[in-house]
């Protein structure tokens, strides 16, 4: 019997390991009793090695020591978000933030930036108040997590063409 399983990518430290599998188990029991999804106990990954197709989210604890991933590796999670896959990276960082996206010059993101390499990942920004995870679910007006108030980057919206001439209009 297939059954839907959140996954967390395994990082060999045994801490950061046993909270991330048991925030997806957290997270899972709220959604089976919140929802019509019941998901099963969460899975650790090898992302090297393991398909990804299988986990419709995967919670990736970065560490500050992580390293450039291969291109086939890159290649796969590439895959996996173009065919709606969804990672979630936690850089473990609160109180900095990505100020312009990838590559900003704080641990966390620094490790991100290494760790990824040229990864096609769309440019970020922090969620904007109309962004439709406000309106679903449970109307989030924050994202809890382990700290209240950390930042949450999304896809960047983007830029319409009219929005772009009321904007040079306002100028």
């Amino acid at each position: 019997m297939l059954v839907t399983r959140l996954a967390f990518v395994i990082t060999g430290d045994a801490e950061i390991d046993r909270v991330s599998r048991s925030g997806l188990s957290g997270l899972s029991r709220v959604l089976k009793a919140r929802t019509a999804i019941e998901p099963a106990e969460p899975a650790g990954i090898n992302i090297e090695t393991d398909e990804l197709a299988f986990y419709p989210l995967l919670y990736w604890p970065v560490q500050e020591n992580a390293k450039t991933l291969a291109e086939k590796t890159l290649a796969k999670i590439d895959a996996y978000m173009k065919q709606g896959g969804m990672i979630i990276f936690d850089t473990r960082d609160y109180q900095s933030s990505l100020t312009s996206g990838i590559g900003a010059q704080e641990s966390g993101a620094t490790a991100l930036s290494r760790l990824i390499g040229d990864l096609d990942i769309p440019p970020l920004e922090p969620v904007p108040e109309n962004h439709v995870l406000t309106k679903a679910f449970y109307l989030l007006k924050n994202f809890p997590g382990r700290w209240d108030g950390g930042a949450l980057w999304v896809e960047a919206t983007p830029v319409s063409e009219a929005d772009k001439s009321a904007r040079s209009r306002r100028a």
